[in-house]
């Protein structure tokens, strides 16, 4: 996937400021919810299927946004950030 250059940012920034950009709707990944939300199972529940776990480290302004988000949302912060791993690597799939 190739970086836009400065130049089409450029474009595109005129573009918005007057009026004539019109967005082309992003493809939402085609995504089992049920599979998403697996995560790690409840206590006394059977594991249903392997669910890797990943550690990232973010900083404190993103930490602080997932967990607002989520709040607002009422669901775990995990799964605001499967669901964002899972959008940003539909989006960029080679």
């Amino acid at each position: 996937m190739m970086m836009p250059t400065e130049s089409e940012y450029t474009e595109w920034a005129k573009a918005f400021e007057s009026g004539e950009y019109r967005a082309t709707p992003i493809e939402t990944p085609q995504v089992d919810v049920a599979r998403l939300r697996r995560g790690r199972p409840n206590r006394g529940e059977e594991s249903q299927g392997k669910s890797p776990s990943r550690q990232v480290r973010l900083p404190q302004e993103v930490s602080d946004q997932v967990d607002a988000l989520a709040k607002r949302r009422r669901v775990p912060s995990s799964e605001v950030m499967r669901e964002a791993i899972t959008e940003y690597i539909g989006r960029h799939r080679a």
